[in-house]
């Protein structure tokens, strides 16, 4: 059985070291886009598939997302609408 512990230590090791070369090869992209865009869209992993669309379509997502917030401000709802205009960024 002490043989397997090292067994076991060096496979944590060598996947550890893959799951970092794979989430810097995504960093190196994530930097290369203006703050205003890491700070807002990124952070919301919902929005993955429509980051993907042509602008067109992108467009018409964001209007409808800064409509809802139109909505929420005119509720008096000030937190929730401020959060969909930051979706919209």
């Amino acid at each position: 059985m002490m043989d397997s512990v090292p067994a076991f230590d060096n496979l944590i090791h060598y996947t550890k070291n893959i799951k970092a070369a794979q989430l810097a090869e995504k960093r190196k992209k994530f930097d290369q886009y203006p703050s205003f865009i890491q700070a807002g869209l990124f952070l919301f992993e919902k929005f993955e598939n429509v980051r993907k669309q042509e602008l067109f379509p992108r467009l018409l997502s964001f209007d409808i997302l800064k409509n809802d917030g139109n909505l929420l401000f005119g509720e008096n709802k000030y937190e929730e609408a401020s959060q969909k205009y930051e979706e919209v960024i």
